[in-house]
């Protein structure tokens, strides 16, 4: 019960969650995977929004279904990304933290090395664990200190952020920088994104509280720049550099916000209630989300999705069966779509046919 930024133990209650079990633990045969709380708490001290229930990550990220390269908009965003990377910094020894299947490290022009739990196969050289302090020294060891380390959408997902500033400090030269995106909380809030809610995003990373977190810890976060991944996201860079510059941001992470936003989850809930029989359209990680947080998932008979990797799975928990989204021309069944994001993209392949939005 102690912040994960600063260490204050005056957390509070923000956003009531349904327990919910490992959102992307999709498997070929039926499960029996649990359910664990999930609920969002607030610091009073920083203002950083976490969860304080954490699953072993090792159950999580060892066996993982997502590849990077499965969605043609992150394919799309990392070749932007690696652009900007290109021309703004020096990329002469590049580590990425969780390269996933390597859709950007493989654009990185020179040396290059990727640090990766999962069993996601890897098109670069990648080393097959979390980022320990040993993996460090051997990566130093390796290819010597890194001018630029690179880590997207993983910076919430460590129980000790601490620990693991630490070992990327170990990493880096006297000028190098750590360039890292993560969801951005105020759009979360602003845009109702539930669906960023799960256990794998222990942190729900805003700006004022990220400065006072890299001021604390000997670095500086000079620059911020938003973009519109994953529904909206931050890209940060931090650096050992000592000037004293804050990024000029506005942003309403309160603890009065994220109430507004429970409260929200809760008004789309009792909007579905009346729906008893469905047909789900998602099967990936944050579709798991939606779906237990509006409690959809007892009357759901089966899920629809158009990645050929999800069909002939089993949903977690619940074992509900995973189908090509074709199965829709052989039913009359209402669809609820849970992955909101994509709604017009699924409406593009489905023209005429009505669907509920949460």
């Amino acid at each position: 019960m102690n912040c994960r930024l600063c260490g204050s133990q005056e957390l509070e209650l923000a956003v009531k969650v349904n327990p919910m079990p490992i959102v992307d633990g999709f498997t070929k045969k039926a499960n029996s995977l649990a359910l664990h709380k999930c609920d969002v708490y607030f610091c009073l001290e920083c203002d950083h929004a976490q969860l304080v229930d954490v699953i072993p990550p090792e159950l999580m990220f060892k066996d993982y279904l997502f590849r990077t390269s499965d969605s043609p908009q992150l394919v799309d965003h990392f070749k932007h990304y690696a652009r900007w990377l290109v021309d703004h910094f020096d990329t002469s020894s590049v580590v990425e933290i969780g390269c996933n299947d390597g859709t950007l490290l493989k654009l990185m022009p020179h040396r290059k090395i990727g640090v990766d739990p999962s069993n996601v196969e890897c098109s670069e050289e990648k080393i097959d664990d979390f980022l320990t302090s040993d993996v460090c020294k051997e990566i130093v060891k390796y290819q010597g200190r890194a001018t630029l380390v690179i880590a997207n959408h993983v910076f919430a997902h460590t129980n000790d952020l601490v620990g693991m500033l630490e070992n990327i400090k170990s990493l880096m030269t006297s000028r190098g920088k750590f360039v890292f995106e993560v969801a951005y909380a105020h759009d979360m809030l602003d845009k109702c994104l539930f669906d960023q809610i799960e256990h794998e995003h222990l942190s729900y990373h805003s700006i004022k509280p990220l400065v006072k977190f890299f001021n604390k810890n000997g670095m500086e976060l000079s620059q911020v720049f938003r973009n519109s991944c994953k529904g909206g996201s931050i890209r940060c860079v931090a650096e050992f550099i000592d000037s004293g510059h804050v990024p000029n941001f506005m942003e309403d992470c309160s603890l009065e916000r994220y109430r507004e936003f429970s409260g929200q989850i809760k008004e789309k809930r009792e909007r579905l209630s009346e729906h008893k029989s469905l047909i789900g359209y998602g099967a990936a990680a944050p579709c798991t989300s939606v779906m237990y947080q509006l409690d959809l998932q007892d009357r759901i008979k089966f899920l629809v999705d158009d990645n050929p990797r999800r069909h002939g799975l089993f949903s977690p928990h619940k074992n509900i069966p995973v189908v090509s989204s074709e199965a829709l021309n052989h039913t009359n069944s209402k669809v609820v779509i849970l992955a909101p994001r994509y709604e017009g993209e699924i409406k593009q392949r489905h023209p005429g046919r009505e669907f509920i939005t949460p």
